[in-house]
């Protein structure tokens, strides 16, 4: 007998997968997502980099699809198929018409359970990934960013890149990448995640296909927390290769998922969310900045917030101390403001939720990385009940004047 979540269909196989499938009779087309709770997070120091190293393998050969087979076959029946690694997850996708269902299951479980793994293929990809290494730290936002995150963490593995370094990637052989693969690709540690136009007939297929590969053991974590900041940071660099000034600055954050994290997305709304955000409207307009991002490091233990901005360095304070003003500000917004903040958010995902695709990303994210469904099931009336004094609560906690992270990037000729 089938399980329903809300109106998601939920089965955990005798393998240990869990499967969760929204039918949306009201689409043609269907998204077939194989996530796993696995990313460069879970590496140790010989392994950097093999979480996306494996994502590049995975596409060259399985037990059933030779290598470049599958980009010719989902592409021919009008698909996309692809795969991201981040340092909390990988995942490997395909959207197409829900016509060719079938097909698109039968390749994702042959790509994500079935991998070669070959030697010649190790071989061959680690200079493509060497390159691509290579082409990022020609970046200076990357660059940028990777040294954020050396400065923000002193203990956990999210102080490291995903892509890896040279020296690891260049020691990978197959007996290491088995061994991780099969430590983490495995029923165990997988969720299929299914939105769009599916039968009766097809949840059964897709219960027979995902349940043939038995579960092994999951490697034990190797996770060590970061332990809490007890003074600020700040790093001063130079970069010749910039004409402005990279600035960031840092806090601790509510983990995803977490009781605080809600009031959290809607303060995060209010600091940076489009043109009626108080930072567009009382930094970016006024000149201070050329522009800014603010971002959540959407993690389930050791998360961050970072506001980044691109400025002249002359106004790195006036910068700083307006974000301050800002912070302050917001403690003493009226109901209505935080309302205001609140509508946006659910109508932005109202708009998300038609999509297919989003929705399955949205259930795997929450099965896989936050370890509970009822991240997505419940969500919008999380939201919904955030009130000014949670938002008190949230900066209270994490947004203290004297707890951060900074970082500076600027041309040598800006002093």
């Amino acid at each position: 007998m089938k399980k329903y979540i809300a109106d998601i269909i939920y089965e955990q196989l005798k393998n240990g997968a869990k499967v969760y499938i929204r039918k949306r009779p009201d689409v043609e087309s269907v998204s077939i997502q194989v996530w796993f709770s696995v990313g460069s997070s879970y590496e140790d120091y010989k392994e950097k980099g093999m979480a996306h190293f494996l994502e590049h393998m995975l596409f060259n050969g399985s037990e059933r699809y030779d290598y470049g087979e599958l980009d010719v076959l989902v592409e021919g029946l009008g698909g996309q198929i692809n795969a991201a690694t981040s340092k909390d997850f990988t995942y490997y996708y395909i959207n197409i018409s829900s016509n060719y269902l079938r097909q698109a299951v039968d390749i994702l479980e042959s790509l994500t359970l079935r991998a070669k793994l070959e030697e010649d293929m190790i071989q061959k990809e680690k200079p493509i990934v060497i390159e691509e290494l290579k082409r990022g730290m020609d970046s200076p936002i990357n660059r940028f960013f990777e040294r954020f995150d050396r400065l923000f963490y002193k203990v956990s593995n999210y102080m490291y890149p995903i892509i890896g370094y040279e020296e690891t990637i260049s020691n990978f052989n197959k007996e290491m990448l088995l061994d991780f693969y099969n430590s983490y690709y495995q029923p165990l540690n997988m969720t299929v995640s299914i939105s769009g136009n599916v039968s009766e007939e097809d949840i059964k297929f897709i219960y027979d296909m995902f349940s043939q590969k038995p579960k092994n053991n999951i490697r034990p974590s190797i996770y060590v927390p970061e332990p809490p900041k007890k003074f600020p940071r700040k790093e001063v660099l130079e970069d010749p290769m910039i004409d402005r000034t990279y600035y960031a600055i840092g806090w601790d954050a509510p983990n995803i998922g977490e009781k605080m994290y809600y009031p959290f997305v809607v303060f995060d709304q209010i600091l940076s969310g489009g043109k009626t955000s108080l930072i567009h409207n009382e930094i970016k307009e006024k000149g201070i900045v050329y522009s800014f991002s603010c971002q959540d490091g959407a993690h389930k233990q050791d998360n961050n917030y970072t506001i980044f901005a691109i400025t002249d360095y002359d106004k790195v304070d006036t910068f700083k101390n307006k974000v301050f003003e800002l912070l302050e500000k917001i403690s003493h917004l009226k109901d209505e403001d935080i309302q205001k903040a609140k509508n946006k958010i659910l109508n932005q995902e109202d708009f998300v939720l038609e999509n297919p695709e989003s929705e399955a990303d949205l259930m795997g994210f929450s099965s896989a990385v936050v370890k509970d469904i009822s991240y997505f099931k419940y969500f919008k009336s999380n939201i919904d009940n955030v009130d000014k004094n949670d938002i008190l609560r949230l900066l209270d906690k994490y947004f203290k004047d004297d707890i951060y992270v900074e970082l500076i990037m600027h041309p040598k000729e800006s002093l």
